[in-house]
């Protein structure tokens, strides 16, 4: 993943285990990393024009299965599928989470940066974590923090369920092992 300087657009440097998180890398121009999710030009055009085809298909459905609900199914999944796009709605989640994280001694949540997130890209202070695959290599009390913290962040989310926390949320989730 490569940095780069948001004022001058001059490359920085690379930085090696994010490129499978974040879409981007970038400096802000206070000094602050950031990570920034930019939503494919068009994506939410695309999933609207999904839906409409969707819904001839509940239509045939309902006539195939006249006791199934198609059309609880289909408001579902529009409902689900519109939020997955809407930035505004995952940057408002991921700070929720980020608050109900704050005090944790090894759970950090990056924090949005309003000033630079919009509908269609979403702009989050940059932090080190590490990808599954690597725990192989940790030692065993590391593997064991790991899975502390890991059931500690489901556990809360089993406790206070969707509503709590609103969608996305675990995708904002990064742990960081500290000692």
């Amino acid at each position: 993943m490569k940095l780069w300087d948001t004022a001058t657009g001059a490359e920085l440097k690379t930085l090696k285990g994010h490129d499978h998180f974040v879409f981007g890398v970038a400096i802000t121009r206070d000094g602050r990393a950031v990570a920034v999710k930019v939503q494919y030009p068009g994506i939410a055009r695309t999933i609207e024009a999904d839906l409409q085809n969707v819904t001839l298909l509940r239509r045939i459905a309902a006539v195939a299965f006249p006791g199934l609900d198609t059309r609880s199914l289909v408001d579902e999944l529009r409902d689900r599928l519109r939020e997955e796009v809407d930035y505004r709605l995952e940057a408002e989640s991921q700070n929720v989470f980020a608050n109900y994280y704050e005090a944790h001694p090894v759970i950090h949540v990056p924090r949005v940066v309003r000033e630079l997130s919009s509908a269609r890209v979403l702009t989050s202070e940059l932090v080190a974590g590490a990808r599954f695959d690597e725990l192989l290599g940790w030692s065993q009390r590391e593997r064991d923090l790991a899975a502390e913290t890991i059931e500690h962040a489901v556990g809360c989310h089993r406790e206070y369920g969707p509503s709590h926390h609103g969608p996305k949320r675990s995708r904002s989730l990064n742990c960081q092992l500290e000692g």
